[in-house]
C-alpha cells in the first residue's frame, strides 16, 4: 500500500470518496461555501454522519420532512424502524409532543397482534410415526434413549395429560 492510498473506513478514506462523489467535505478542512452543515446536527463530527446518518435518506418522505421542520432525530428514529401501518400515527404522536418512550409504548399498543403459528402437521404427524416405531425405539443406543426421555420430559402438558389418560 502506497503512502498516497487510504486506509478503508479511515478519515481521509472517507474524505477522498466525498470529494469523489462531489459531497461533503471534513469540517476539519473549513472549505464548506454555507455554513457548517456538522455544525447544523449538533456535537456530530463528519465521520459520525457518514457512519449512522446516511440511512435517513431511505426514510420515507414525510418522515424526513418532519426532520426538516424539527423532529428531532431519535423520534424520527423511532418512527423509521416501526411498521409501515403504524409510521402515520406515531408520527402525529411525536409532533403534538410524545417522547421517545411515549413513541415506543403507543407502537407496541399499535402493533397488529402477531398471527398465530400453526404447526407444521406434516412434520408432527411424522414424529408421532418414529416415536410409535417399534424398530426405531429398539435401535436407540443408551445416549439416544436418555435424550429421548429428556426430549419427552419437555413436552407440553396438555399433551402429557392426554398420554396419562391413554395408558
Amino acid at each position: 500500500m502506497s503512502s498516497q492510498e487510504a486506509q478503508p473506513h479511515s478519515r481521509e478514506w472517507y474524505a477522498r470518496l466525498a470529494e469523489e462523489l462531489g459531497g461533503y467535505r471534513h469540517p476539519w478542512q473549513r472549505s464548506l461555501d454555507g455554513p457548517d452543515v456538522f455544525a447544523l446536527l449538533g456535537r456530530e463530527s463528519w465521520l459520525s454522519f457518514v457512519k449512522n446518518k446516511l440511512r435517513i435518506a431511505g426514510w420515507p418522505e414525510d418522515l424526513q420532512d418532519a426532520m426538516r421542520n424539527g423532529l428531532p432525530y431519535s423520534l424520527a428514529g423511532v418512527i423509521a424502524g416501526a411498521p409501515v401501518e403504524i409510521r402515520a400515527q406515531l408520527l402525529e404522536a411525536a409532533i403534538a409532543g410524545a417522547s421517545r418512550e411515549d413513541l415506543r409504548a403507543l407502537a407496541v399498543k399499535l402493533m397488529p397482534p402477531a398471527p398465530r403459528q400453526r404447526f407444521d402437521e406434516t412434520r408432527v404427524v411424522s414424529v408421532a410415526r418414529q416415536l410409535g416405531s417399534v424398530r426405531l425405539l429398539r435401535g436407540l443406543n443408551d445416549a439416544e434413549q436418555k435424550a429421548l426421555d429428556t426430549w419427552l420430559k419437555k413436552m407440553p402438558p396438555l399433551l402429557a395429560e392426554r398420554l396419562k389418560e391413554l395408558e
